[in-house]
């Protein structure tokens, strides 16, 4: 879906729920609950509106699907890669663009220190399906309201036609 699909989806919820509260409230009608099609409605809509809340490309859609030209990019990898991690690729994957913190012995204090010049980052070619990101082993950082994230590294991958996938984050014990 896409995010202005996501977002009439959530609006679509809250409207039909805040419909069903109104209703109650101003106490004329019938109880919309009373009805099995009304209890239905609004148990899909809260269903839909659930799903659609803890969903983190809602609240941040630039984690979704994206579109760059794959002319754009080139195999590449960090100077000081010492750790591989193989990534099975979907069908249709030119490349894998990847990212992790900075190499550090300790914990970097936010995001915005750790990726601060992305200089562990790359782009990998997709070889019979499979993509080998080569990297230096990052350092976890420290996150506002979540305390320290582990080792981790977060990639896209990017087809022939140049939609990027949405961000892909696997742990790493390095």
């Amino acid at each position: 879906m896409t995010v202005t699909a996501h977002m009439l989806f959530v609006a679509s919820g809250f409207a039909v729920t805040a419909l069903a509260a109104a209703r109650l409230a101003r106490g004329g009608g019938s109880d919309p609950f009373a009805t099995s099609w009304g209890r239905a409605l609004v148990w899909v809509a809260a269903a839909g509106v659930a799903y659609q809340v803890f969903k983190l490309e809602t609240w941040l859609p630039f984690l979704g699907e994206a579109a760059l030209p794959p002319s754009a990019l080139s195999p590449s990898e960090p100077q000081n890669a010492s750790k591989s991690v193989t990534v099975e690729c979907p069908r249709g994957t030119k490349y894998v663009a990847y990212w992790a913190a900075s190499q550090k012995a300790s914990v970097f204090a936010s995001p915005k220190t750790a990726y601060a010049s992305f200089e562990n980052s790359g782009v990998a070619t997709v070889v019979a399906g499979t993509a080998t990101l080569r990297l230096a082993c990052p350092a976890a950082y420290r996150v506002p309201y979540a305390g320290v994230l582990p080792k981790h590294v977060h990639y896209r991958f990017v087809g022939y036609d140049g939609i990027m996938s949405r961000v892909h984050t696997r742990k790493l014990a390095c």
